[in-house]
């Protein structure tokens, strides 16, 4: 509530407010002042008054006519200033125009008490601040709303426009003269938030976002509706949805013809395996039996490419479904490491595993030894001296697994890639190691399916480690 309060008043002559003086001294305000003026003293009285008075008060002795002048020349002079008349208890009903005019309220001179006109001069200071805040934001927000890009409508009960903004009529191709009044120029969506397509007349076809919210306006029950042009977003969409169509038809048979050559090869290259196998064995001469091992080498290379697309096309195209168990960890790692002893051909390279805890994970027994014989078999491959280790425990809720080389490492730059399917750091003819890029893809993908996850670490020239985290079986619901 105000508590500094300066009050202007005018009157007739001296003795017309006596009563507002002797009022305001039993008000016993420290911080109020009152200012009196009379009438003949300057016409510029209102204009002298300045802005920082609080409240107006006129009393009736001014007449009717010099009391509706004056509230003119106060309304605009200060025309966020409260006004109040201060009339007898039996004064003309004619008074009541100046209400109309702007006065916020009466004084009876003779009956109100001094804690009654304290009262009554301080709520209509309050009610004015109010009034002149809700104004001052009504303007920000007209403000606001002329300048955005988007539509705005108010509309009465019976779909009548009773606002618009400059906006709408870009959007609608109409001007505001002849939107104002009239039904709104489209169907009004069911749904408060949904998409509509109208007949522009610059533009043919025109999709708006439309929102709609039920609102009090000016004392009645209306709608709000905004308008957003997204005709250009639902184009870009319409053709996304296409090329992912196309994409992920191009995907499918892509798929299906790798899973058809893939079947195709594999049976003519067991043939041709096996008869360089009989070949090796049932010649003397030493030439045609190394012939025939090259022939071996060579298809069981091939095979093993052929494999390696095929379940990458069956992981691609989700044909591959896990078979969850519990799986004792350790010694599953203890029996493919002895199981692939035989890969690290160089007494310079040690392949040894340990771990903490006896790890029970939720995994598919096949998907784990595939990846544990994947990543050891690289290890084995790109490691001449050194040593290959691989670890196991307990993380968090993994089963966790590092399998570390001194081997010779990777660039930074490709870590981001190397999961990628048919991605090699080494390449074209020249490259060191033979391989279909397919095998850390397909590990990858049968992490993904048991929902672990597979991190890597290397340095050129000194080493890679892969940690791969299996969900275990104890936290598992």
């Amino acid at each position: 509530m105000t508590s500094e309060v300066r009050i202007i008043a005018f009157g007739a002559t001296a003795s017309d407010l006596e009563w507002l003086k002797v009022g305001f001294e039993k008000m016993d305000q420290d911080t109020w002042a009152l200012q009196l003026h009379y009438e003949g003293e300057d016409s510029e009285a209102v204009n002298a008054v300045g802005s920082d008075c609080s409240i107006l008060i006129l009393d009736e002795s001014l007449g009717i006519e010099s009391a509706r002048d004056l509230l003119a020349e106060s309304l605009l002079a200060l025309p966020s200033k409260p006004l109040l008349i201060g009339v007898s208890d039996k004064y003309d009903p004619a008074w009541d125009q100046l209400i109309r005019h702007g006065a916020q309220d009466f004084l009876l001179k003779s009956a109100d008490s001094p804690a009654v006109m304290r009262r009554t001069i301080l709520h209509a200071i309050d009610r004015a601040s109010i009034l002149d805040a809700t104004q001052e934001a009504e303007i920000r927000l007209r403000t606001i709303i002329e300048n955005i890009d988007d539509g705005v409508l108010i509309l009465d009960e019976q779909g009548a426009v009773m606002f618009a903004n400059p906006a709408t009529e870009d959007l609608l191709g109409r001007s505001l003269e002849d939107i104002y009044g009239l039904e709104v120029p489209f169907e009004i969506p069911k749904k408060a938030n949904d998409f509509i397509t109208i007949d522009h007349p610059g533009r043919e076809k025109v999709t708006f976002h439309v929102h709609v919210y039920s609102i009090r306006w000016e004392g009645r029950e209306s709608n709000l509706i905004t308008l957003r042009d997204v005709t250009a977003e639902r184009e870009i969409g319409e053709q996304l949805k296409l090329a992912r169509k196309k994409a992920e038809e191009a995907a499918a048979m892509k798929g299906a013809f790798l899973a058809n050559m893939s079947h195709e090869l594999r049976m003519p290259l067991a043939s041709i395996i096996g008869f360089a196998q009989l070949i090796e064995e049932g010649v003397a001469n030493k030439d045609f039996k190394e012939f025939a091992s090259l022939i071996q080498e060579s298809g069981n290379r091939l095979l093993a490419t052929i494999n390696s697309v095929l379940e990458a096309t069956r992981l691609d195209r989700h044909f591959i479904e896990p078979k969850l168990e519990e799986i004792r960890v350790d010694t599953l790692i203890i029996s493919t490491v002895r199981l692939l002893q035989p890969l690290v051909g160089s007494s310079k390279v040690v392949l040894s595993c340990q771990g903490t805890d006896e790890p029970v994970a939720m995994a598919d027994r096949s998907f784990l030894e595939r990846i544990l014989n994947n990543l050891i078999g690289n290890a084995a491959k790109f490691t001449d001296e050194g040593s290959i280790d691989v670890r196991w425990g307990y993380q968090d809720g993994y089963v966790r697994i590092d399998i570390s080389d001194t081997g010779i490492g990777m660039d930074a730059d490709f870590l981001p890639q190397v999961f990628d399917e048919f991605s090699q750091e080494s390449t074209g003819h020249g490259r060191s190691f033979e391989g279909s890029g397919l095998g850390l893809a397909i590990v990858k993908g049968l992490v993904d399916l048991m929902k672990g996850q597979i991190e890597i670490e290397s340095t050129k020239g000194e080493g890679t480690s892969f940690s791969v985290y299996i969900p275990r079986a104890d936290l598992q619901t």
